[in-house]
Parts: structure tokens; sequence; C-alpha cells
């Protein structure tokens, strides 16, 4: 057992030295996009950054009724003033720097819970999916966000500086990061053989390996159809109605339940896969879509994601009590 670990701690850092080499090598000789390096207000975009898109995305966090001649007029100069970033990689940047404004504008905090209002009405968690959705929305590329929904909507402030924890993006010489790749690719199927390995000989010792997902199954880590009364509650939550008190105890209760704190937010991706069943609505679909009057999708997944901060209830691979699984897309085949 402890030769295979030690086989394995070799393998991993021959892995790591080899990234870590390239990325260098591309630092040294060509020039390695991270959002932010040349994406800079003033620069690639005005450093008071989309006015009117700044009004919009109020508008759409409020939840207003249907759109008046008005709406229409800001939501055309919106879309206008984010095309007119030239370098499609800088408009999540713009967007970003944008969200920051709004924030000092409102006297709001850079960092915050999801379901805090920055104004009536108004929750973060809200404004921020509304921001990031505004290439989609538009209709304008962006290849740094999966559906036209910016990269950074998953990342969390820091509380210092108000920037974002992200991850490095290459945007040149591809052909070197594809190297890279090669290597990479053929190393860490040994390093897996190990893990694998590792496990079994765990298995055959008698002790337990606990890997997310795999014993946190419906009716062996939660029960099949898991927390009906967080259900009611995130529906409320989403439709922006009144919370009662004995759904929300109920809820918190059941979620408190799931004694391995592990399989809490598997337990509520699979109670909001139900959901979406239940409402007749696709597994998979746009953040602003509608699975009833008044809630929509990217509403509904943030309420889910959020229960265990409402609870106040432990989650190990989450931030802030938020689900780790708020930032995936769903597999439409699966839901998950």
């Amino acid at each position: 057992m402890a030769s295979n670990k030690v086989v394995f701690s070799v393998l991993l850092l021959v892995v790591l030295s080899v990234l870590a080499a390239g990325m260098a090598t591309m630092a040294d000789h060509h020039q390695v996009y991270s959002p932010g390096e040349q994406c800079r207000p003033g620069i690639s975009y005005p450093a008071y950054s989309l006015p009117q898109c700044r009004t919009l995305v109020k508008r759409q966090c409020v939840g207003r009724g249907a759109a008046s001649a008005a709406d229409e007029q800001v939501w055309q100069d919106c879309c206008r003033q984010l095309a007119a970033v030239d370098d499609g990689w800088c408009r999540c940047g713009a967007l970003d720097h944008m969200l920051s404004g709004i924030y000092r504008e409102l006297g709001a905090t850079d960092v915050g819970h999801p379901m805090a209002e920055v104004f009536p009405g108004c929750r973060r968690g809200d404004l921020e999916r509304a921001a990031a959705s505004l290439p989609a929305f538009c209709n304008v590329d962006i290849p740094n966000g999966p559906g036209g929904v910016c990269y950074w909507l998953g990342y969390p402030r820091t509380p210092r500086t108000g920037l974002r924890i992200i991850k490095i993006f290459c945007k040149n010489n591809r052909k070197k990061m594809a190297s890279i790749k090669i290597v990479f690719s053929v190393l860490l199927p040994v390093v897996v053989s190990m893990l694998v390995a590792t496990t079994t000989m765990a298995d055959h010792h008698g002790q337990v390996v606990y890997t997310p997902g795999q014993l946190c199954t419906a009716g062996r880590g939660y029960p099949m159809y898991p927390l009906p009364r967080c259900r009611a509650l995130a529906k409320r939550q989403c439709a922006g109605g009144a919370v009662d008190e004995q759904v929300r105890q109920d809820c918190c209760r059941q979620l408190a339940a799931i004694d391995d704190s592990f399989c809490r937010c598997p337990a509520l991706s699979h109670m909001l896969v139900g959901m979406y069943k239940e409402l007749g609505a696709p597994a998979d679909g746009k953040p602003m879509d509608e699975v009833f009057p008044g809630c929509r999708r990217g509403d509904m997944k943030r309420a889910a994601a959020s229960l265990p901060a409402f609870c106040n209830v432990d989650i190990p691979i989450g931030i802030g009590g938020v689900c780790y699984w708020l930032s995936y897309p769903m597999n439409p085949m699966t839901g998950h």
C-alpha cells in the first residue's frame, strides 16, 4: 500500500512538472491570454463600461413585466454597446467590470450572499446571472463562456480586491498547448490506474474509499424522492413569493436529516431534476427560460443550490454554503 502511494506521488509530480514547464515556456516565448491581462478598462473597453446594459440588468433583475418601447430601446442600445467591444474575449471582462461598478453605485459590497438584496426586489445572484447572460441575450460571440453565459458566473470574488478567482485561458499558440495536452493525456491514465489499484487494495483491506457520487445516489445517500418540502420552498423563492415559516423549517429539517454532508448537494441536484420533470420542463435549458410563470430556470437552480446556506447546514463541497454544481451545465440526456 505504501509503495503504491510512493509511485502514485512520483507520477503525479511528473504530470504537474510537464504542465508547469509547458506553461512557463509559453509565457516566456508567446503571449498567454488570461482574462484581465489584455482586457482592461480604458484599453479594450471604456472605463465606464456598458451604461445601457447597467440599466437593462437592473430591470431584468427585479423581473419587471412586459417590455415597453423604452425597454426595447434600452435592450437594443445595450446589445450595440456589448457588440462594440471588438475583442470577443473582452466582453465578459467588460460585463464583470460593469457589475463591480453597479455594486459601487448602489453602495453594495463586491462580495455577498447570492440571496442578499442589492436593492429592493433584486438579489445579488439574480443580478450576476442577468449580467453574465447578456451575451446570450444579445446573441454576441464570447469564446470563453458556455452557451453564451460568461465564464466568471461560477467564480467567487475575493473580499479584499473584488476580483474573481479564475483560471488562466490560453488564447494564442494553440499547437503548443495541444502538445502539452497530449503528454498530459498519456500520463493521466497511468495516474488514474494507480488510483484504481489503490482503491481496490483499500476495499480488500476492509477500508471504505469515498468518491462523490459513488455513495451519494438516490436510495442510498438520500431518499428516492428527496426533500419534498424543499421543492415547495425553492418554487416560492424562485417566484419571489413570501416563504412560509413552517415550510422553511420542514425543508431545513429534511436537508439536515441527510447524515452524510457530502450527499446534501447531490440530493438537491436530484431534487431539481425531479422538479423539472414534475413541471414538464426539459432537463437542460437557458438560465433565462421560464420553468413556470414568474420563475426562471437560473433562479430555480440558484434557489436550490443556496438552500444549505439558507438552512445553515454543512456542505463540504460548496463555496459559502452554495452547492458546487451551480455553475455546471446539466447533461440533457441524464439531467445531471
